[in-house]
């Protein structure tokens, strides 16, 4: 009524907590609080902005290989690429005619995350917590390429592909690395973070000129010219509970973030919101 969601949504949480200390001794009782609860959900669904969807599958790996152990996707044109840390093969899904391919890549066993330029002329995988392999999509092959970094001991957490430069965060030393493309890679890189920061719980990176770092608290850092500028959440409950990817791009009005605790996209604009 009063277009004030905070009061709003800390009044939907109190009636739920009065409804759970209703008597439930008996059916009628009982039917009472699911039904005053649907009420308060109702509401709740609509103060959250919450869309609930029913996903088309596109695709079942396990009919190509049923042993198969997938986690992550990435993109190449009109073909989604499923890998997984602990499987030997890709999987090349053509998400129009849903058609699965299996391609083998034991000689570069472990496939952890993935960034495609907007190019779409290559994917670019982390391979190890220093190394970094490349995915031809004419010959769906991977070969391994040449980068170094200017710390010893690095983690490589993620990377992203940004006007041909890559940009990878090591958690390990708290610093995200720009590196400039080689004939054979990337070369060594240089220090993009200015200041000290804990990235030490991050996990996924994005980028639209500025950078955004997810950490698995559910904190957004953004930084502008290597700089960690103010950046806040608003209005979105539940809290971000161990998010695992986030993402954008300069022509993308929208932050997006993947939340499998409560199995959900979260979508927030450039300020947060």
């Amino acid at each position: 009524i009063y277009n004030d969601n905070e009061r709003a949504m800390t009044l939907l949480q109190e009636a739920k907590d009065n409804i759970n200390m209703l008597p439930d001794s008996n059916k009628e009782e009982k039917e009472k609080i699911m039904e005053l609860n649907e009420e308060v959900d109702v509401s709740l669904m609509k103060l959250r902005k919450l869309s609930v969807i029913n996903p088309e599958i596109i695709a079942d790996i396990t009919q190509t290989n049923p042993e198969a152990q997938t986690k992550k996707l990435a993109m190449i044109d009109e073909t989604l690429i499923a890998y997984g840390n602990d499987d030997v093969n890709l999987y090349k899904i053509n998400y129009i005619n849903k058609g699965v391919e299996q391609v083998i890549h034991n000689t570069i066993p472990h496939l952890l995350s993935a960034d495609t330029p907007k190019e779409n002329d290559k994917i670019i995988f982390i391979t190890g917590k220093e190394t970094l392999a490349r995915y031809n999509k004419e010959s769906s092959n991977l070969s391994k390429i040449d980068v170094t970094f200017p710390h010893n001991d690095t983690w490589i957490t993620d990377l992203v592909i940004y006007n041909l430069r890559s940009y990878i965060l090591d958690t390990n030393n708290n610093q995200i690395y720009r590196h400039n493309p080689t004939q054979t890679g990337y070369d060594k890189g240089t220090d993009w973070i200015k200041g000290t920061v804990d990235l030490n719980d991050a996990v996924s990176i994005t980028i639209d000129g500025d950078i955004y770092i997810l950490k698995q608290s559910g904190d957004i850092y953004k930084f502008e010219g290597g700089n960690k500028t103010d950046f806040n959440i608003t209005g979105l409950d539940p809290k971000l509970e161990n998010p695992i990817k986030i993402w954008t791009y300069n022509d993308v009005q929208n932050i997006y973030i993947l939340e499998p605790t409560n199995q959900r996209v979260v979508v927030l604009n450039k300020e947060g919101k």
